[in-house]
């Protein structure tokens, strides 16, 4: 097919290699003059010729230009989760997701990946980005563009999942093995095989290449959101760690055996390997987790519960939990909606609910004066925040927008434009946007723009703002798990460093007074950069996965099970 006119398009994604753009019901990828055209055509050929696996999302149709180049391809259109999601433990709760599910998938995921192995193609970069589910838990696979197919080689692959025992890019049965265990054992557990943290704080690269992972490794320190993997099958336990540890590159039917004899604990709400006489976590010669308790008061601080445990699924946020008949209940209206797998649930201050989902939120109009509900597009898979009756969002046509709840109709305004690919945060009045361009960063605040030198892909972010010191928290990982904090007010860039590890979700950070405020287990760390040094406040409810909230003098601490005042 052709393509006069790419303008008329409309981007919805953008990677290293090219741009998605939506065409109908399907979507185009266009390649970026950064890549080698002819093996990419050569590749696409080769996936249209074959008969893959239905989960495979891969070219349909060859795109040229108007001067008959190749430049693309056409292919269906996937709406999933990434497979990291499986590895959040507030996602995997709030949707419901066993670990029988996860269990399917990961066999599903094997018996794909035999199929296409039995066709000379191997992923090469095989991770838990480019593999999606949607809510009914099917697979779908992204990026084969990128995988080695006969003789055309995959010429990337994430540092995180890559065997260190790849030979330049001669990926195979063995390399993809590895990878999917990689992928196997985060899903499960919540935790790379080589996560966690080494007394001589060694990183994860170099520890996969001297298989030094966390299986029976007492070490390595784990954080208390980790699933405990005591309670899977010895069998398994033993296949990952011979592949993460002894070099071997076999895996046989671990997780179908594991899957067919699961049994479940009532005490612990967990699923444990039948074969054991009783559930591991229940063994008294073995350490079981004990839930957070609130201890009344730490360092001289006073921790206060808010919320009545005995009605709570799942916290969702500061203002909203998921209550055990399955509705999301607004803390401050005390309005209801009932929850569906697979949609996100915020509310205004006067309590009109928002219902987020993958291209599209909702406002439920029909509760202000009895209209219909207000529904607009968004930039797929974006993010959206609710900022007192304020709806932030990025549209289609990349603009970051407001949308205010109005008892007689809602006003729009954009307010500035984004690149293809940018992450934003507000907080009051307060908005920063982190443009994301192939050698460079563009920060934007309220006016401000900041032109930073950056070549790497971010695949997590956390932006947060200090209203007392005017200033902006950006924190970024990459695929090598390195982290780049930057610091920024209307003066300049106050801090630029990789020196900070972050073992907490990037987005669950909080900056207060000159000093960022870090979740740890049983600790708030605290690092003021002005003085470079850390100071650790005891607070046992505290684990990596708490989302900090700096409220003038207290901390608002949201973990899944309750909210907490810290003051």
């Amino acid at each position: 097919m052709m393509i006069q006119d790419l303008s008329k398009l409309l981007p919805i994604a953008e990677g290293g290699e090219g741009i998605i753009y939506e065409y109908g019901h399907s979507v185009i990828k266009i390649y970026k003059p950064c890549v080698n055209i002819s093996s990419k055509q050569k590749k696409v050929q080769l996936l249209i010729q074959k008969t893959l696996p239905p989960q495979v999302i891969c070219p349909i149709e060859e795109v040229f230009d108007s001067k008959k180049n190749f430049i693309g391809y056409l292919m269906n259109r996937a709406c999933g989760e990434e497979f990291r999601k499986l590895s959040n433990k507030k996602f995997t709760t709030s949707n419901h997701i066993s670990i029988q599910d996860i269990l399917r998938m990961l066999i599903q995921t094997k018996d794909i990946l035999k199929k296409l192995h039995s066709q000379d193609i191997y992923i090469g970069d095989l991770n838990d980005r480019n593999i999606l589910f949607d809510q009914y838990f099917n697979l779908y696979f992204i990026d084969c563009d990128s995988w080695a197919i006969e003789s055309e080689k995959c010429m990337v692959a994430q540092d995180l999942f890559c065997d260190p025992m790849l030979q330049e890019n001669y990926f195979n049965e063995e390399t993809d093995i590895y990878a999917y265990c990689i992928l196997s054992w985060k899903a499960l557990t919540r935790i790379h095989p080589f996560g966690g943290v080494l007394p001589d704080d060694m990183n994860i690269t170099e520890r996969m290449k001297k298989g030094i992972s966390v299986i029976n490794n007492t070490s390595v320190k784990i954080p208390r959101t980790v699933r405990n993997w005591k309670n899977f099958s010895p069998a398994f336990l033993a296949a990952m760690k011979n592949v993460f540890e002894n070099k071997t590159r076999k895996i046989g039917t671990e997780l179908e055996d594991m899957l067919a004899n699961l049994k479940f604990c009532k005490i612990h709400s967990e699923y444990y390997y039948g074969e054991y006489m009783t559930c591991p976590l229940c063994d008294t010669n073995a350490k079981i987790l004990i839930k957070p308790v609130s201890q009344g008061v730490m360092e001289g601080l006073k921790l206060t519960e808010v919320l009545n445990g005995e009605d709570i699924e799942t916290v969702l946020n500061e203002f909203s939990y998921i209550n055990k008949n399955q509705y999301v209940v607004d803390l401050r209206s005390g309005r209801k909606e009932q929850f569906v797998s697979g949609k996100r649930y915020y509310f205004t201050l006067k309590g009109i609910p928002v219902i987020e989902e993958t291209e599209r939120f909702i406002i439920r109009s029909s509760l202000l004066s009895g209209r219909e509900d207000f529904v607009f597009e968004k930039k797929y898979k974006s993010v959206i925040i609710v900022e007192q009756d304020v709806i932030y969002y990025l549209n289609k046509q990349n603009s970051l927008c407001a949308v205010t709840v109005l008892e007689k109709g809602n006003s729009v305004k954009k307010i500035e434009p984004c690149s293809n690919t940018a992450y934003y945060h507000v907080e009051g009045e307060q908005y920063c946007v982190l443009n994301i361009y192939r050698q460079k960063w563009i920060l934007s605040f309220c006016g401000y723009h900041y032109e930073i030198e950056h070549k790497d892909a971010v695949i997590n972010y956390g932006i947060h703002y200090d209203s007392v010191s005017d200033s902006w928290l950006i924190v970024t990982e990459n695929q090598a798990n390195c982290f780049r904090t930057l610091i920024v007010n209307k003066s300049g860039v106050l801090i630029d460093t990789d020196k900070i590890k972050y073992q907490c979700p990037l987005n669950h950070l909080c900056l207060s007074n000159h000093i960022i405020f870090i979740p740890a287990d049983g600790k708030i760390r605290g690092y003021a950069y002005k003085k470079d040094m850390f100071k650790d406040f005891i607070c046992d409810i505290v684990d990596s996965d708490s989302k900090l909230i700096k409220r003038g003098k207290r901390f608002v601490i949201i973990n899944n099970e309750n909210i907490y005042y810290l003051y």
